[in-house]
Parts: C-alpha cells; structure tokens; sequence
C-alpha cells in the first residue's frame, strides 16, 4: 500500500497493490494496521487532518467484510480526514461493497469514477470542515 501527501493536489493519495483481497478479519487488521500507520505519517507532515483520496482500483472487499472495513474507514475519516473520497474504474464490485459499507454506518460512499472528481470532492469537503465554526471546548 501507497499513502503519499502530493503538494500540486493537496491532497493524500492511497492506493493498494493489484489484487489486494481483504476477505477475512486478519485481513482488514493487518490493512488497518499499515493504513493507520501510513496516514500518520502524513497527519505528522501535515501537522493535522487532511484530504484524503483512495483508489479502489486493484482491491477485493468480501461482503461478508463490508462491516468490519466500513469501522475501519470510520475510525481513520474520524482521525485523519479533513475530506474523503474513493475512486475505482469499476464502480461494481467493490464500489457496491463500499457503498453498501458506507450507507450502514449512516455514510456517503464518496464514491466517483475518475480520480479528478475524487480529488475536487476532497477538497470541497476540506474546505467545507474548515470553514465550519468549531464547537466550543
């Protein structure tokens, strides 16, 4: 797996390598485990959340799955993101698995199928986070 901050987008990219498969519990851990990992080095660099845009393309999520990888995804939009989105050329297949992921924990899929679209969709959220006022601590 590749997490790289690219300064021209202003954006984190992420991609898998082809034909990473999570089918199994072990198999989301130790995606989680690397993702987590990989992100905040770039929160580090960044000093804080930011945009970040996920190929899909060369990942196999198992549906049996669709729930364990929708916390995962929760859990690392909730610490890391300041914007998110996905993008695949195959928009069926795991697009449905994120999307039916997505939509049980009460979540947009952010789903597109052309990495521009992916990136303008970061960013608009990004800035739409930034520019909501933060509650009182």
């Amino acid at each position: 797996m590749q997490v790289h901050w690219d300064d021209a987008a202003g954006v984190a990219f992420v991609s898998h390598p082809q034909g990473l498969l999570l089918e199994t519990p072990q198999d989301i851990d130790h995606w989680r485990e690397e993702l987590f990992s990989k992100l905040a080095n770039v929160e580090q660099q960044q000093g804080g959340r930011f945009p970040i845009v996920i190929s899909l393309d060369g990942v196999t999520i198992r549906p049996s799955m669709a729930e364990l990888y929708g916390t995962v995804v929760k859990a690392y939009v909730e610490r890391f993101a300041s914007g998110l989105a996905r993008y695949t050329r195959r928009p069926t297949g795991v697009g449905q698995v994120v999307s039916v992921a997505a939509m049980k924990l009460g979540f947009k899929a952010n789903l597109f199928t052309s990495r521009s679209e992916a990136i303008a969709h970061a960013l608009s959220s990004a800035d739409s986070a930034a520019a909501r006022p933060r509650a009182p601590e």
